[in-house]
């Protein structure tokens, strides 16, 4: 492969604790000495159970496999033919006998695999008064040899080929599996603009089924009038706003989205899924959403990690992104540790190992300094921790870029500000969806605001190898291409492994540079822009930021990264050529 012209592209993992900076500082410890952090070895007992309404009677349940191993499963029963949920229980050991409601059930079976639950075997059952019935299953796939069940999934939308094709689903098509409506999603290309270009939009906010004030035809004319290019409605657990008939649009793409999680546990904004996530219901289920929603195309976003009224405590691997920035950079106040479960505050050799406690950490920090100095704490924000955690998780070798939001969900709170940027084929639903995939993203204070971007050039020989979302090799000459517009009197930074090394003050509308680096070990380089608060005592934090790009990654490119993602690395990786003129120096393309 010729680096000087094709790079790769990496997608996107995430999520458990991070590893010491090189460069200094600290950062969360690893929970293991393994590049990614892994959840429990045995299922965890205290998911919710949906206990059982009416008369009941006794269920035994026996998985196994051909070996003669019983396997950790969990039973889901629906109502014959719907996706109604009846009851659903845990079975840990792979025997239990169960009180089950009265009547005919279509029983789903869950084998747990690496922690994450896979459909492996369909039943049809009905429990009577006074005599007990059955489900039991021996299983062939994953019993011998290296292969897991999970090898025998195909698509990757953890269902196993055997049950896909016994149900009627494709066991070729993420987004068919047994009892799961697919998503249809609108396919055109919006007005004429048929070419590759950065597109802006809205990925966060709120109709009136989730809570807001607006219908969706009001957010989707807001949207309009805006001049955004795309608009995603994130109602908490639910989809019904891309079912509304004023989800419609001539001029805006509008991405089928909704924001997963709970109040209590953290959200998740999923973007473009082709089926309808399941409930939030436990860390493996929710590890199972995030695999499942890449596999069908979709994106998995850690959103506002570090709000206080929902911060992120999913210990999950394999986002998409981490929703940097949400509102006014400087308008929230920051999580303490103590809002935190234990669980997230283990230490190991002293450093937290959780990137958000870590992150909520540094609140605490500045709150103690400003009450020894006698002074009023105003040094962080929930947005600054947020990048916080995001560079934690960076450092650690996860792979996730950044996408702002709005939270809009009233008129009083504008559309678009912050901005998410992506580079797409075109302005459609799939060409913006693919940009979010591959972290070509940046996100800017408002959609007239600052814009930047950020290439890298290997070998430094005058052609641009990747953009942001991009991985450069070690050991060779890479020259940075940095460009901003509209952001005179402000600082760009250039951040390594989130430290800045190189600082400057623009003092023109359209800024460019060329900043050359040699990297020997493995680094995440990022912008960002920021500039003095006009008001300091008006909020939190030091600073407000103006816009900040995704990360380029410099890594040892070899076949082991190809192993690093949630799904096939044939639709994990891509290749980008482009040539660079002086005429991209000036314009943002």
């Amino acid at each position: 492969m010729n680096l000087r012209r094709s790079s790769l592209c990496l997608l996107a993992l995430l999520i458990a604790g991070c590893a010491s900076t090189p460069e200094g500082g600290s950062a969360p410890a690893p929970e293991s000495a393994s590049r990614q952090a892994r959840i429990p070895e045995a299922p965890r007992t205290d998911r919710p159970e949906r206990k059982p309404q009416g008369p009941t009677g006794d269920l035994a349940v026996h998985i196994s496999d051909v070996s003669g191993r019983d396997l950790p499963s969990r039973v889901v029963l629906y109502r014959p033919t719907t996706t109604e949920v009846v009851t659903r229980f845990e079975v840990p050991t792979g025997r239990a006998t169960v009180q089950a409601p009265l009547g005919a059930h279509d029983a789903y079976v869950y084998v747990y695999d690496n922690q994450v639950p896979i459909l492996a075997s369909l039943h049809k059952i009905e429990v009577v008064e006074g005599s007990a019935a059955s489900i039991s299953a021996n299983l062939l796939e994953g019993a011998s040899g290296k292969l897991t069940m999970r090898d025998f999934d195909q698509d990757r939308d953890l269902a196993i080929d055997r049950v896909e094709l016994e149900a009627g689903s494709n066991p070729l098509d993420a987004s068919s599996i047994p009892g799961h409506d697919p998503i249809i999603y609108d396919q055109r290309v919006l007005g004429g603009a048929n070419s590759p270009g950065w597109f802006k939009g809205e990925l966060h906010a709120v109709s009136q089924y989730g809570g807001g004030k607006e219908t969706v035809a009001q957010l989707v004319q807001r949207a309009e009038q805006a001049g955004l290019d795309f608009l995603a409605i994130t109602d908490l657990n639910t989809m019904e706003a891309s079912r509304d008939p004023g989800f419609t649009s001539d001029r805006v793409v509008l991405i089928p989205a909704l924001a997963w999680g709970s109040r209590d546990q953290g959200v998740a904004l999923i973007y473009g899924p082709g089926t309808m996530p399941g409930e939030p219901e436990g860390e493996e289920m929710a590890q199972a959403e995030c695999i499942r929603v890449q596999s069908q195309g979709g994106v998995f976003v850690v959103g506002h990690p570090c709000f206080t009224d929902a911060p992120w405590k999913w210990r999950i691997q394999y986002v998409n992104a981490v929703q940097v920035w949400n509102g006014p950079w400087r308008a929230q106040q920051p999580l303490r540790l103590t809002s935190l479960p234990e669980t997230l505050k283990r230490r190991a050799n002293g450093n937290l190992v959780y990137s958000i406690a870590a992150a909520a950490a540094v609140a605490d920090k500045t709150a103690q300094l400003a009450a020894n100095a006698g002074q009023k704490d105003r040094k962080v924000s929930a947005n600054d921790q947020a990048a916080l955690f995001w560079d934690y998780e960076l450092v650690r070798g996860q792979v996730c870029s950044v996408v702002g939001g709005g939270m809009v969900d009233r008129p009083s709170v504008p559309m678009g500000q912050p901005t998410t940027w992506v580079y797409a084929a075109n302005k459609s639903l799939p060409a913006i969806m693919e940009g979010l995939r591959l972290g070509r993203t940046f996100v800017g204070n408002r959609p007239d605001g600052v814009q930047l971007n950020f290439r890298a050039d290997v070998l430094n020989d005058g052609s641009v190898d990747v953009s942001m979302g991009g991985a450069i090799p070690l050991g060779v000459d890479v020259g940075f291409y940095i460009l901003v517009t509209g952001a005179m009197g402000a600082k760009v930074e250039m951040l390594r492994n989130g430290h800045a090394i190189m600082s400057e003050i623009i003092r023109e509308n359209v800024y460019s540079r060329n900043f050359l680096q040699t990297t020997d070990f493995r680094a995440v380089y990022r912008l960002r822009v920021i500039r003095q608060p006009d008001n300091p005592d008006a909020g939190f934090g030091p600073v407000e930021v103006l816009a900040m790009s995704s990360p380029i990654y410099a890594d040892d490119i070899g076949t082991d990264l190809l192993r690093t993602g949630p799904v096939d690395p044939s639709k994990t990786w891509v290749r980008i050529e482009s040539k660079y003129t002086e005429e991209d120096r000036r314009i943002p393309y």
